[in-house]
This record gives structure tokens, sequence and C-alpha cells, in this order.
């Protein structure tokens, strides 16, 4: 019996097509497979990421809390102090006391000088090293802070070495110590921003009795 060979040939390519279509639609499905994990696998850890950034700012943004905290009653006591000599200042220039006795007075202008090295902001070395963690405008304060006596008191020196005290020159004190009590006061206004999201105010005002009415 003779056998078709046209026939079996058209039978063994049918069956390898049909072969081939099958590795390729499984080959197919596996790619797709694959493609959709590592769209899961990017797409969890870009969730990963953006939880732990999530969370390194929530962190920062707590020990900047905490670092403005423990340095605010350290704050308010200098700041109280730069209030008060402005108005000391002033009055004593007005009044033509400050140039009149700056050098005829050494008590007088020694008294001046003491007071602005009292204004340097006293703030722990750990705090000091941290300061990137409070960043902006707010570390600049503190940082100027920091030397802001030294500073003022430096350039009373600089006048009484040079044995003259122009207009000019009470004029440049009056603009550095208001400037600094400026930085003072948004300190102090950040440092009371951080005591209030503390809830120790809320605490305090529980803790306190009321007047009773």
């Amino acid at each position: 019996m003779s056998v078709a060979w046209g026939t079996v040939g058209e039978w063994f390519g049918a069956i390898v097509a049909l072969g081939v279509g099958v590795a390729v639609v499984f080959l197919t499905a596996a790619t797709v497979r694959t493609a959709n994990a590592a769209t899961a696998a990017t797409k969890a850890m870009a969730d990963l990421q953006t939880k732990s950034d999530a969370d390194a700012t929530l962190l920062r943004s707590e020990e900047r809390r905490l670092l403005l905290l423990s340095i605010s009653i350290s704050l308010m006591s200098a700041q109280t102090q730069c209030e008060h000599l402005v108005g000391r200042l002033r009055k004593s220039m007005s009044t033509g006391r400050f140039k009149s006795d700056f050098f005829a007075d050494g008590r007088f202008i020694g008294d001046f000088r003491e007071a602005f090295r009292r204004l340097n902001l006293e703030i722990p070395d750990f705090t000091k090293s941290r300061l990137p963690i409070v960043g902006g405008a707010t570390a600049d304060r503190i940082a100027r802070a920091m030397y802001a006596g030294t500073m003022l008191d430096g350039y009373l020196a600089s006048i009484e070495n040079e044995g003259v005290l122009t207009d000019g020159h009470a004029a440049t004190i009056m603009a550095l110590l208001e400037a600094v009590n400026a930085d003072y006061f948004a300190l102090t206004a950040d440092s009371k921003s951080a005591i209030d999201a503390s809830g120790v105010t809320k605490a305090v005002i529980r803790v306190v009795p009321q007047p009773v009415e």
C-alpha cells in the first residue's frame, strides 16, 4: 500500500504549525505575567520609597520640633533681655547720654558691653551639631544668635580703640541690636509653635485651676 506523502507532509506541517502556535501562546502568556510581575515590583518599590521618604520627613519634623522645644527657655530669656536692652539703648541715645558718657564714664559703657555679651544664645553642643535638622531661616537665626552678643561687644570695643564715637557709629549699634532683637522675636515665635505642638500648653491649662467667676 503506497503512502500519500503529500498528505502526510501537510499533516506534519499542520502539527508543527499548531505546536508553534501553542508555544507562542504560552510564551506570550509568560511574557505578560513577567511584565505584570515587573510592574507590580516597580510599584511596590515606588510605594516603599514614598513611605520611606514620608517617614524620614516626619522624623525630621519631629526632631526639629524637639530641638526648638529644648532651647525654648533660653530663647525666651534672651529675647526678653534683648527687648529690654533695645529700650534702654534707645532711651540713652535719645537723651544724648550714650554719646556723652561713652568715653567719660567707663562703667557706663562697661555695663552696656556686659549686657551685650549676655545676649549670646547658650545652647548645648548636641543642639549645635543638629542645626541642619532645624534648617532654613530658623537655623540661620540660631547661628547668629549664638554670637550676637560677641559681635555687638566687639563693635563697641573697636569704637573704644578708635577713641571716637560718631553719629554713624551710634546708628550702627542701634541697627545691629534691633536686628538681633528681630531674630530673637522670630525664634521665640518658632519655639512657641513647638511648645503648642507638643501639647504642653494644653496640659498646663488643664492642671492649673481656672478662676471661678
